[in-house]
């Protein structure tokens, strides 16, 4: 049986529809990263509990964060204990200090760093990433990306550079010895070694036009080719086109048109 105009022009804006969605967001793209520039050759201060350590990034017109890749490592000869975390804050203008908790991205036991070993004589490069991560941004905003641990977890470390000449740098590094209820100010030496990579989820506004135009045109265009039927006048005193079918008489609210099911 072959389907109707109005049949047609359901699909077709079904069809639209899904081609705006597969095409709503951009390929991941790198916003930050400082794990090309080599490790610094000191040990970082250790993270636990109440120290944590925070990197400052801006999302561009990316709105998603996607994954994180972080220089994480432990001590030989400190048993891994407890959860890490990943979060996200915003940065507060006037001090440039973390402000509000956004998200928290991860958390992870610290046991999965237990392969990740570090020794003052071994270059090291351990490379601990997290994947799959839906953490929401809104573009053209900076905010920190900050590493701790949580209550009762052990030491570890977050490595860093004396380069300041990776993606997104100069960039402020921020620590809290209190659990993130005082932040230290802000600086510009050393960043902590990381990559962020995010998607931009909201299409450019010439992008969404392109295809608002597209279906527009094709929308009109099976209106043009839409067969015209002259409408007759009902005889005088005729009640024909009057009465209502019994099954909508029956059931007012059934939607009309075919539509897709």
């Amino acid at each position: 049986m072959t389907p109707s105009i109005t049949c047609i022009l359901g699909r077709l804006r079904a069809s639209c529809v899904l081609l705006l969605l597969l095409n709503c967001s951009t390929p991941g793209a790198l916003l930050f990263d400082t794990l090309g520039q080599p490790s610094a050759p000191e040990d970082a201060y250790p993270l636990d509990a109440v120290f944590w350590a925070g990197q400052e990034f801006n999302s561009g017109q990316a709105d998603l964060l996607t994954s994180v890749s972080l220089n994480l490592f432990r001590y030989d000869d400190v048993q891994p204990d407890g959860t890490f975390f990943v979060r996200l804050y915003t940065q507060v203008p006037s001090t440039l200090e973390p402000g509000a908790f956004v998200t928290l991205a991860e958390r992870q036991s610290i046991a999965a760093l237990d392969a990740i070993r570090h020794s003052r004589n071994e270059v090291h490069d351990s490379i601990f990433t997290l994947s799959g991560l839906q953490a929401l941004l809104t573009p053209n905003t900076s905010y920190y990306l900050v590493v701790g641990g949580e209550a009762g977890a052990s030491e570890f470390q977050w490595g860093y550079t004396t380069r300041d000449t990776g993606l997104g740098c100069p960039s402020l590094y921020v620590e809290t010895w209190d659990a993130g209820r005082s932040w230290r100010e802000p600086d510009y030496y050393y960043p902590q070694r990381m990559a962020i990579t995010a998607i931009t989820a909201v299409p450019e506004p010439a992008q969404t036009a392109g295809y608002a135009a597209a279906l527009c045109a094709a929308v009109a265009l099976l209106h043009a080719r839409r067969p015209k039927t002259r409408r007759l006048a009902p005889p005088h005193g005729s009640c024909v086109g009057k009465a209502r079918s019994p099954l909508r008489a029956a059931s007012p609210h059934l939607p009309w048109g075919t539509g897709l099911h």
